[in-house]
């Protein structure tokens, strides 16, 4: 029996260093009770190192999970109680599934299974649902133990809570790369989607559409009422220029009053055109504030690449002189940008 046991430490050692305490807690447990009652200094002792590692398994601070080859549970630890909220009776003989929180595609769990029947080994973000209904999200790693006699093999699961720490990351990211009063993206925001975008659009051979928009009539709010009431006018316009953008189209505030609009896979210059449009007509209507009524409107300039430019620099700088022809016309007003030198070549090529 001990050197089923140390075989099977052996194979369990290859894994992550967490592992070997609660594998060894599953292994020597079963083992445990033939060696009592077969006393002698080796066998003592690893009762006892397996009572230790037990005793790791039940009070670590990550959660921790043991099941059969058939996924059926067969032991949990505290933290897992405590992480996910069911108590032990809860979940013993019940599959993992019992936690899904359904964000997850067959495809994702085929996935992991399959590495782990190759490799033996699995690690990544997971989303499960806690009993109370909340989803949180998980660093799961989940190794498989073979069997030293060949038999079915079983399953650790090691995970723990990581919804702070990405709660954390989604404030840091959205301080680097959104406007703190309109909550629109900004300039470095901008410039990274127009790289990932613009190459995209060149290979499948369609186009993206950057619309430069400049308020009109904005300043005397500033100048009147207050910094309050400017900043009000700002979160509204930029709330009903989002209102006419699909999913996967951007606004960013890269100024005082300044806005660019992204849009991807725009069709053609009509098509942006017409969505220019409407963004006008929704940024001049009323905008209320504390009984006061304020009208504003805005100039828009719109540039196609790769129509009118090649890079993401010399597109938005289209945009803004476009802008600039609708301002001279008197505002509330989109112009076209013109089209870029026929010798130039396109930098994604």
């Amino acid at each position: 029996m001990f050197a089923i046991v140390a075989c099977a430490l052996c194979l369990i050692a290859v894994f992550y260093p967490t592992f070997i305490f609660a594998s060894a807690f599953f292994i020597c447990g079963m083992a445990a009770g033939l060696w009592l009652m077969r006393p002698g200094p080796a066998e003592a002792k690893a009762v006892s190192e397996a009572t230790l590692h037990a005793k790791v398994f039940l009070t670590t601070a990550d959660g921790a999970t043991i099941t059969d080859a058939e996924g059926n549970i067969l032991a949990v630890n505290d933290a897992f109680t405590r992480l996910t909220g069911y108590g032990r009776a809860e979940v013993i003989g019940k599959n993992p599934s019992i936690l899904s929180s359904g964000l997850h595609d067959d495809a994702f769990y085929n996935q992991m299974w399959g590495q782990i029947a190759t490799g033996g080994y699995w690690e990544g973000e997971v989303y499960n649902r806690h009993k109370d209904g909340e989803v949180y999200a998980e660093w799961l790693r989940i190794s498989k133990v073979p069997d030293p006699d060949g038999g079915a093999p079983n399953y650790i699961g090691i995970f723990s809570d990581i919804t702070a720490r990405k709660a954390t990351e989604e404030h840091l990211y959205q301080r680097a790369y959104s406007d703190a009063l309109t909550g629109a993206a900004n300039r470095p925001y901008l410039n990274k989607y127009l790289d990932q975008e613009m190459p995209r659009v060149h290979r499948q051979a369609s186009c993206l559409a950057v619309l430069f928009l400049d308020l009109d009539k904005f300043k005397p709010i500033n100048d009147k009422h207050g910094h309050a009431a400017g900043d009000e006018v700002l979160r509204v316009i930029v709330d009903r220029i989002r209102g006419e953008l699909r999913e996967n189209d951007l606004v960013a505030r890269i100024g005082g009053d300044e806005f660019v609009v992204a849009l991807s896979d725009s069709g053609s210059a009509d098509g942006a055109l017409q969505v220019a449009s409407r963004i006008l007509a929704m940024v001049s209507r009323p905008i209320t504030w504390q009984g006061h009524e304020f009208h504003v409107c805005c100039s828009g300039g719109v540039a196609i690449y790769p129509d009118h430019a090649d890079d993401r620099n010399a597109l938005i700088a289209a945009a803004d002189k476009a802008m600039y022809k609708a301002k001279a016309r008197g505002g509330n007003y989109v112009a076209l940008a013109e089209r870029a030198p026929p010798q130039r070549k396109n930098s994604f090529a």
